[in-house]
């Protein structure tokens, strides 16, 4: 079974009394931290062993993944899960409601939230989740960092999804964040000039509709058009 565990701090708070459960299921199921990991895909040892520490909150697909390594109906874990996650809210950074996020810096601060919520795991740990987590593609250790910490802005719809899926946000809420991205992406300088172009290219085509970019482009040397064929 290895070296005994640290004893937990704060056991007489929603925390402690998570990891207690957790340690409880892994004591019971006989097994060693290593042994788990190669029961779950995606989970590290040293990140289940730190679901357990009672130093960090754990994302709730480590709590699930943990859960059914010991064979453990996951339930009971989730409510002790949900009352950490409750506890910490006051301490969470403030961030906007997904649904009123209109720009980069919002949607920033979201993501930064989510993180804290999420336990704080480390970028190497989420390059890690992403990288063997079926149906979503790798985010490295570099991106998630300056995605995290507000540096870059997600560059698409399944790069964000894949942050979602492993900081433990639910599928079904999934949509809401991804049409956020949208409005944000909108708001960015470089898609506002986008923007703008594509609309002044289209207002000269309906103001001059016979100046098509294929005219354009097979005007002669000598600055005459090629003559229509009959």
């Amino acid at each position: 079974m290895g070296r005994p565990e640290q004893p937990l701090p704060y056991l007489d708070r929603p925390l402690g009394l998570l990891a207690q459960g957790l340690r409880n299921a892994r004591i019971r199921a006989g097994l060693t931290y290593s042994q788990m990991a190669g029961r779950t895909v995606g989970f590290s040892e040293s990140t289940l062993k730190r679901a357990a520490s009672g130093k960090t909150l754990p994302t709730r697909g480590t709590v699930i993944a943990y859960a059914h390594a010991c064979d453990t109906e996951p339930g009971p874990l989730l409510k002790a899960w949900e009352e950490a996650v409750e506890e910490r809210r006051p301490l969470r950074p403030a961030a906007p409601r997904i649904r009123k996020i209109r720009d980069a810096a919002a949607l920033g601060a979201a993501l930064h939230s989510l993180h804290v919520t999420a336990g704080n795991p480390s970028c190497r740990e989420i390059d890690k989740r992403t990288r063997n987590s079926p149906g979503i593609i790798r985010v490295p250790r570099t991106t998630a960092h300056q995605i995290l910490y507000r540096q870059r802005f997600p560059s698409s719809r399944t790069q964000l999804k894949a942050l979602l899926t492993v900081l433990g946000v639910p599928a079904a809420e999934h949509a809401g964040w991804l049409q956020a991205w949208s409005r944000a992406k909108r708001q960015r300088p470089s898609d506002r000039h986008a923007a703008r172009t594509r609309k002044d290219q289209l207002q000269r085509r309906i103001t001059h509709p016979r100046l098509t970019p294929w005219f354009d482009n097979t005007t002669s040397g000598s600055g005459t058009t090629p003559p229509t064929a009959s």
